[in-house]
Formats: C-alpha cells, structure tokens, sequence
C-alpha cells in the first residue's frame, strides 16, 4: 500500500529518450508486476534564424529532457501552437514532423518592427512548452527616402535657410539605421548643377555623430537660380524622393543703371 518512487536513467544518471518503458517492479514479499512508463519531453528550446524586419523566417523547435540535452526520442508529427507579442505575422499552429527530437518549420514567421523590445517566440503542445531569447529585429533592405525641411520658396540665388534631413526607410517604414548607401542630389533648375546642391554622399552607421539612416544636408549647399517653380532629388539607384514645389524668387533689384544719350 505504500507509494513507490521510481527513478529511471542510464548509468549515469541520463534520463532516458522519450517513450513508453516497460518495467518490472518486484515487491518485498516477492510478488512482481509488469507496468509501462510513458516519458515525455521536460520543455521546448525555441531557436529562431535571423530576423529582418519584413522577411519570412524559419524557427527550430527542439525537444528537451530535465538535463537540457536533446530528447531524440520525440519523434513523428505533432501540432505545436506558436505565440508571440511582437508586431507582425506568427502562424497559430505548425505541423513539424520531428526527427531525433528537433524539427524546423517553415519559412512562415514575419515581424515588422525593426528594434522592437521584449520580443520571442513560444511554441507549445499542451503543457509541454518553451520560449526563445529575445529577438533583434533588424531594418529591411532601403526601400524609399523621406526628405524634410524643403522651404515653399527662396529667393534666387540665395542659400537656403534650413538644413535638409534626409531620412532612409525599409519597406516596414523603419528606419534602415545601417543604411550605408551612397546619395547623389539633383534638381529641376539646371542653372545649379556642379554649384547649387550638396556633393554626392555615403551615409554611415555606428556609435556618436554617425547617421544611422539619416542626415541634415547642409542649408548652405542648396542654392536655386531660375525663377519659377523647381524641384530637387535625393536619389540612389533606382530610390528616389522628390521634394514638393519650390517657387524661386527672382532677386530684388539693387541698384539701376541709365545711360543717358
């Protein structure tokens, strides 16, 4: 009538691989009796591959016993459900049909926010479960420019008064922070090419003053001459912003010269 513990491991004290054991349990008063013991995993190790802000990715769920060793016994397919707080795409459920204890799934997990904070994934069957470290989301691929700043008018041939940032967004609207391209600047009025916009530009990324996906171009490298309504563009490859209508000014007169025959 007693309870009766019993610890099942190897020689050296590993728990076995997941499975039903058929053990043989022998009484005091020398009676036997045969009986079967069904291990399970202890938990789940969730491994996701690099994440970009946008991009499917794959997560590798591994079966684990107490010790965190690979339960190579869990095997065949089973349903595991997936959660997440991160913003974004994660699908409900997997099928993953496990070899050896571990399986990766299918390339079905976006999320969306590049450097969003206190991100993992959990994957679960009943109360079999486990969560991964938290996630770096990084930014997308450069996918457009936003340019702020730009004046509604200026007077012709007179700089700029205010610096124009030129930020660089993913497809995701994050800002690309390692964005490293190179920018080259032109403008409807023809009269300030090689004098009137700012020179071609490489962004660049790091600690400190660096850009980190955006930049103030200088008020001063912008000057438009031609009267009327004119443009400038930021452009790399095949990106580019255009700003909105800038009426340039003609110059006010200062002085009048009369020749008197």
């Amino acid at each position: 009538g007693s309870d009766v513990v019993i610890t099942i491991a190897d020689h050296v004290g590993n728990p076995p691989a997941s499975g039903d054991y058929v053990i043989n349990v022998l009484t005091s008063g020398g009676d036997d009796a045969d009986g079967t013991v069904t291990i399970v995993p202890a938990s789940f190790l969730v491994e996701p591959a690099a994440v970009t802000a946008g991009t499917a990715f794959a997560v590798t769920v591994t079966a684990q016993n107490v010790l965190e060793a690979t339960d190579t016994g869990y095997t065949d397919g089973h349903f595991i459900d997936f959660s997440s707080a991160g913003t974004g795409q994660i699908p409900a459920f997997e099928y993953l049909n496990f070899v050896s204890g571990t399986k990766t799934s299918p390339a079905n997990f976006i999320l969306t926010v590049a450097g969003e904070a206190d991100v993992d994934i959990t994957a679960s069957e009943g109360s079999l479960t486990g969560t991964s470290d938290e996630i770096t989301i990084a930014p997308g691929a450069l996918d457009s420019f936003t340019m702020t700043g730009v004046p509604a008018s200026v007077v012709s041939g007179v700089a700029f008064t205010g610096d124009i940032t030129v930020t660089a967004y993913d497809a995701c609207d994050n800002i690309v922070t390692d964005y490293t391209g190179t920018v080259d600047w032109t403008s409807t009025d023809t009269a300030t090419a090689g004098s009137g916009l700012p020179a071609q530009y490489t962004f660049d990324t790091g600690e400190g003053e660096e850009d980190n996906g955006v930049h103030a171009f200088l008020a001063s490298d912008f000057i438009l001459e031609t009267a009327g309504d004119q443009t400038i563009t930021v452009t790399e490859g095949d990106v580019f912003e255009i700003s909105g209508d800038i009426v340039v000014v003609a110059a006010a007169m200062d002085s009048l010269d009369v020749a008197v025959s």
